[in-house]
């Protein structure tokens, strides 16, 4: 049996054998309950096979330098006091270990392939936690010799460097006029570890930038402030970011589907400032059932499932429109978070699988929020690591299901623009599913986005999971996205709350444990 080393705050190193067996210089059974607990799918792929090999998610997408704590560790966005260090936790309750940001991971993507050989080429770009800032000051057109530099560059996966000797070889087709924009579109290149095949998808992808940068410049001066910036989804074509990271269908006529009132509104999450972020859900998971009596109009004025434990880790679409299953499996990990004081991965994956032709969803190429509420309810969903999710670039295997964990026994929808109501049922039952707009969204970056509603109206085109709210000068709701944790803040977002911004509350379910 091969045995791993983790020698902190230096690079992590991992040796693969037949067995896992790890010499931590932390908590060593922690590094096993995350192992198993995120098995199949961390951020969509995760720890592929536990007891046979490591095999982790395509970087690119996915996994950035702090990427190895769970999303709900300790994210500071509107200046909440940090959550206790996860080092700290004990491991058999289900939490994980911090790993510091100063730790990097050395993986190439032929390792990781060879690792999941039924997802062979899944990985193309899988340097992961690669020392980005070196791209931060760089001047192509100032290179010399921009090979030599780029072969000198440390944990950039090969592709990642033909791409760049590629880009740095066109660079001189370029006037002065365009050298700045090349400039950033070589730095977008490296930092999001971009492989394109030849010129002209060089050139393709360039001027997408280029289309890219004047939007993003236009939108922050009409903001008058800083919220876009480039994403690793800014050099998509606008067919391509709605077709390959949306995907929510709407019916053409409403549904037989039951309204959510007052009346369903129980407690099961009240507020606590004492213990540990699992251990406050489980006590107060027990309170609840002597305390089970509608709960006052009045809610906190802000509050996040992540600072409660509640909520996942990112996951990425990569390519696959089934924001559908994403939002679901988001949905009721947190639900089931809430009641349970555990957080387990559930798997887009058998959304995707199982409701696809006979549910009335088209896999990838999108699918119904309640079509996949009702298969949970009526089915339950495995674990995230029970069925990895492979549906990258459009794959869709056949339907395959583990033990199920996530289970509900109903769901309804929130009356229409009930803003009101979504916060209530959120404070009380748990994250929501919603329908929303994601045109604005590409470019996003940090802040509270206040999106102007466009002349044609919002064309309601993705779905994503709300897990908190807050209050920074405007109301804003945090939601949850599956685009990975180099978009956004760290996968989430913030959204101006009360005003049916990028059309939040047209669409929203509420989910019963």
């Amino acid at each position: 049996m091969l045995r791993c080393s983790l020698l902190l705050p230096a690079v992590l190193t991992v040796c693969y054998g037949q067995g896992l067996d790890a010499d931590l210089a932390v908590n060593e059974p922690a590094m096993g309950q995350f192992g198993e607990d995120f098995g199949g799918d961390f951020g969509n792929g995760g720890f592929g096979k536990v007891g046979q090999s490591i095999g982790l998610v395509d970087a690119e997408h996915s996994l950035g330098p702090m990427d190895f704590q769970p999303d709900f560790a300790a994210h500071n966005f509107m200046g909440f006091p940090a959550e206790p260090s996860m080092n700290s936790i004990d491991s058999s309750a289900g939490n994980f270990i911090d790993f510091p940001s100063q730790n990097s991971m050395d993986f190439s993507s032929s390792s990781m392939n060879n690792m999941n050989p039924e997802l062979e080429g899944s990985f193309p770009n899988a340097e992961i936690s690669f020392p980005k800032s070196v791209f931060d000051d760089i001047d192509i057109f100032n290179i010399s010799q921009p090979n030599e530099w780029i072969a000198g560059l440390d944990k950039i996966d090969e592709q990642v460097k033909r791409t760049l000797e590629l880009a740095a070889q066109e660079r001189e087709k370029f006037d002065k006029d365009m050298k700045e924009e090349y400039n950033e579109f070589f730095k977008f290149i490296g930092k999001y570890q971009k492989t394109y095949e030849d010129s002209e998808a060089i050139f393709g992808r360039f001027e997408n930038i280029r289309n890219a940068m004047d939007q993003i410049k236009a939108e922050n001066e009409e903001l008058g402030e800083q919220v876009f910036g480039l994403t690793p989804l800014s050099d998509l074509s606008d067919d391509e970011f709605i077709h390959d990271y949306t995907g929510l269908f709407q019916h053409k006529q409403p549904l037989n589907i039951s309204l959510a009132s007052e009346d369903d509104l129980t407690i099961v999450l009240p507020q606590s400032n004492h213990g540990t972020a699992n251990e406050t859900v489980r006590k107060e998971g027990k309170q609840q059932a002597a305390t089970r009596t509608r709960p006052s109009a009045q809610v906190p004025k802000q509050f996040d499932y992540r600072k409660k434990g509640a909520v996942g880790p990112v996951a990425h679409q990569r390519g696959c429109g089934a924001c559908y299953a994403f939002a679901v499996a988001a949905q009721v990990e947190g639900a089931v978070a809430a009641k349970t004081g555990k957080v387990v991965p559930l798997s887009p994956q058998e959304l995707i699988s199982c409701t696809t032709n006979a549910n009335g969803n088209d896999g990838c190429n999108g699918g119904y929020l309640d079509l996949a509420l009702k298969y949970v309810k009526e089915e339950g969903l495995s674990a995230a690591k029970s069925s990895p999710f492979v549906s990258s670039r459009g794959r869709i295997p056949q339907c395959q299901v583990g033990r199920k964990v996530g289970k509900i026994k109903n769901y309804k929808q929130i009356p229409k623009r009930r803003e009101d109501l979504m916060q209530r049922f959120l404070y009380n039952q748990g994250p929501l599913s919603v329908t929303i707009d994601a045109r604005q969204l590409r470019h996003y970056k940090h802040g509270v986005l206040r999106p102007r509603k466009p002349a044609g109206g919002w064309q309601i085109n993705h779905a994503v999971t709300i897990v908190g709210y807050g209050e920074e000068e405007v109301p804003f709701w945090i939601v949850k996205n599956s685009w990975g944790t180099e978009w956004g803040e760290k996968g989430f977002f913030r959204l101006l709350r009360g005003q049916n911004s990028l059309a939040i509350g047209q669409e929203s379910y509420v989910a019963f444990v």
